[in-house]
């Protein structure tokens, strides 16, 4: 941080980028906004220059931080961001709403957009609004989290009341307006556990960048712990961005659907703040209504997949130890979980420490449920049996992902050569390897429907798969760019790194690691339903097993298991095939 200076300034009103209220927005104040209740002291208003973001590097803004009086400097206080220059006449809300105990005390943080200045005179800054704003990813919520907050606990009042700010995403809103208001929800969608509440006023959930996305992938999401208020008119903007009103209308239609705790008022106002700041004091009570209660995670979503699969209530848990560096994860019969991290097994029983098991990388167990198959270098595949006898199943071959078929067939992605992009091999105990299918993308997962009809093999560096059906011979035909990931809007892939494949409800789904989470694929290859980690971790690998292989792991970036209870077993080599009825919709 090259500079952090605190202005000490008397009460003043913030600048805002919307149009003023005007003759044809009639929206009449509430008591609360229009003026300080008896007894009420103005607080204070801090600011300081921030100029040395790590996130959003060569960006300048001035960041301030209104101080109730009501604040005592040793409490840790409840936190408002605010996009842009605030507005809504949030100090005097604030002010009135604590002291009249319709919400706990908390400090306002008003974070305008950054600009960089050109090196050459004194014009043609570059704007960085849209950029992180309405840019669909977790970058603006780590700014916040990672640089601003933290500078914002090194200020002190004028009296020397120390900023002391609660760490729990349950004492944390963020709202804005228009642009603002994308920012605020992007932060939140990201990061539910540290921002619960969220103001949206004449949101731009359109093509300004990305954040159109939004409504398609709340339908698609599993529903997250935020409680929200949107707000638009009838009258906002309708440009070549796109029509905000249908997009706010989109917003709540696909909210409403995944079953969020929301409320939304729409009126007949323009793009401006007027409707938004005569709602506001209303808004306040709605987010902080049953404080210091957490805010849930609805779970009547209708979203049909996860219907499908989910135990309704019941989400991730951590599995303990560490798996730093992990690569693949599978489990056996006995439902005991196996990992491999720098060419060495373990195993880990479900309730205890994880023993060594062998040398090599695991990519899973043989159709008899003990033969394993294990990479023993970089070139060489070998199916180990239980008494540690190997057969070779391949020694010229680059692995990227190995898949078993339920009824026998091992196909392994990777390349023969070094250069030769993308190959998938038919392995068979006893034979010489066969190329069975060569493209020019590279391909970084593969797995084999529940019935072992279908072999699916996702594109690396990007966000497409193949589908192939797997003839009786073993042989591949029908190859079709079938499968459709979704990925983070700052990434060109979805960066699937393994697969499991369940059957549930006579329907075949396909589980897919990816940086979203888990995707799951239905039988016309969408990605139907969306299950994120915890703290917006991207998923490494995932397996089921556990009793009847109802439970789902899943393997995070962060070196941390996660697991949790599903309504449908995972398809297993050495069990008999599922039948799987393939619906079209």
């Amino acid at each position: 941080m090259k500079s952090l200076k605190p202005l000490f300034t008397c009460l003043c009103a913030l600048g805002c980028l919307f149009a003023a209220q005007t003759n044809d927005e009639n929206f009449p104040l509430a008591k609360e906004s229009m003026g300080r209740i008896q007894g009420v002291v103005p607080g204070e208003t801090l600011s300081f220059k921030w100029d040395d973001s790590k996130i959003f590097p060569g960006t300048e803004r001035i960041v301030k931080v209104y101080v109730p009086a009501a604040y005592d400097g040793k409490t840790p206080a409840c936190v408002a961001i605010f996009q842009d220059g605030g507005g809504f006449r949030l100090e005097t809300v604030i002010d009135n709403l604590i002291r009249t105990n319709k919400i706990p005390t908390m400090i306002a943080v008003i974070v305008p957009s950054g600009k960089v200045p050109a090196a050459r005179g004194s014009e043609g800054w570059r704007h960085n609004r849209t950029f992180e704003y309405d840019t669909p990813d977790g970058r603006y919520g780590r700014f916040l989290l990672d640089e601003i907050l933290p500078a914002v606990e090194t200020l002190k009042t004028s009296d020397g009341r120390a900023i002391v700010l609660s760490k729990s995403g349950n004492d944390r809103m963020i709202a804005g307006a228009s642009s603002g208001a994308a920012a605020a929800f992007n932060a939140a969608w990201a990061y539910p556990e540290e921002f619960s509440r969220v103001f949206s006023a004449i949101g731009s959930y359109t093509g300004l960048r990305g954040s159109y996305i939004y409504p398609t992938l709340i339908h698609k999401t599993e529903p997250k712990a935020l409680r929200l208020f949107l707000q638009s008119g009838t009258r906002d903007m309708w440009t070549s961005f796109g029509d905000w009103w249908s997009a706010n209308n989109a917003m709540v239609r696909a909210l409403e659907f995944a079953g969020y705790d929301f409320k939304h008022a729409f009126g007949d106002g323009k793009h401006s703040q007027a409707h938004g700041t005569a709602l506001f004091p209303a808004v306040m009570h709605y987010l902080w209504e049953g404080w210091p209660n957490p805010v849930k995670a609805g779970i009547h979503s209708r979203n049909h997949v996860q219907s499908a699969v989910l135990e309704r209530g019941k989400g991730w848990e951590v599995l303990s130890g560490t798996f730093t560096n992990a690569s693949t994860i599978f489990s056996d019969k006995t439902g005991e979980v196996f990992f491999s991290r720098n060419e060495q097994i373990y195993k880990r029983p479900r309730a205890g420490v994880a023993d060594k098991d062998g040398k090599g990388t695991l990519w899973g167990f043989y159709t008899d449920g003990e033969s394993r198959l294990v990479q023993t270098d970089a070139l060489t595949l070998v199916l180990r049996a239980a008494d540690g006898t190997e057969t070779v199943l391949c020694e010229r071959l680059f692995i990227a992902s190995v898949a078993v078929a339920p009824t026998g067939e091992i196909y392994a992605a990777g390349s023969g050569k070094f250069e030769v992009p993308a190959q998938i091999w038919l392995l068979k105990p006893g034979a010489e390897q066969q190329l069975v299918d060569e493209g020019q993308v590279p391909i970084s997962t593969i797995g084999v429907s529940a019935d072992g009809n279908w072999l699916a093999a996702f594109q690396a560096y990007s966000s497409r798969g193949y589908s192939f059906q797997i003839q009786k011979d073993g042989a591949l035909a029908y190859k079709q760019t079938f499968y459709v990931l979704h990925r983070p809007d700052d990434l060109d892939t979805a960066a699937p790194r393994g697969t499991a494949v369940c059957e549930a409800s006579a329907m075949g789904y396909l589980f897919v690691p990816t940086n979203l989470g888990v995707q799951i694929c239905d039988a016309n290859g969408r990605s139907g339903a969306i299950l994120p980690l915890p703290g917006n971790t991207p998923a490494v690998a995932l397996c089921f097993g556990g009793p009847d292989f109802k439970t789902l792991f899943v393997l995070g970036q962060d070196g941390k298991i996660y697991y949790r209870p599903m309504k449908t077993s995972g398809a297993q080599p050495f069990l008999p095939p599922n039948p799987v009825t393939q619906n079209a919709g």
